[in-house]
């Protein structure tokens, strides 16, 4: 079965708890969809929905979208060199905005002392 791709893929949403009724920083929720590296968004759960509900009790929501399939995990081991195609791009692309959350987590209303993700 071959499931629609698209390059267009690199997202980030981040839903918020209104400030004004948060008086202590937020503890983060980080989503990253299922499909088994194959299919799926996080759309396909219903994310809004399940955000909104976390925002209004004061949790920062934070949803991803990777590259999946042979797009993010393609892996040509013709020659195992360090110009080979290693074929883990969509977890690189979960660890990078997993990155992006660490480096902004104080602008998010979040702890600005938890532990950085894996280098």
């Amino acid at each position: 079965v071959v499931h629609p791709a698209t390059e267009d893929c690199l997202y980030l949403n981040i839903i918020a708890p209104n400030r004004s009724s948060v008086s202590s920083l937020s503890p983060i929720l980080f989503f990253i969809h299922g499909g088994a590296f194959e299919i799926g968004n996080a759309r396909m759960y219903g994310y809004e929905e399940f955000a909104e509900a976390y925002a209004k009790q004061g949790v920062v929501v934070v949803t991803i979208q990777y590259r999946i399939g042979v797009l993010g995990f393609l892996t040509l081991t013709a020659s195992l060199t360090a110009q080979s195609m290693n074929g883990n791009y969509g977890m690189l692309d979960q660890v990078a905005a997993l990155k992006f959350v660490h480096r902004n987590i104080k602008k998010l209303g979040s702890y600005p002392k938890c532990p950085p993700p894996p280098p």
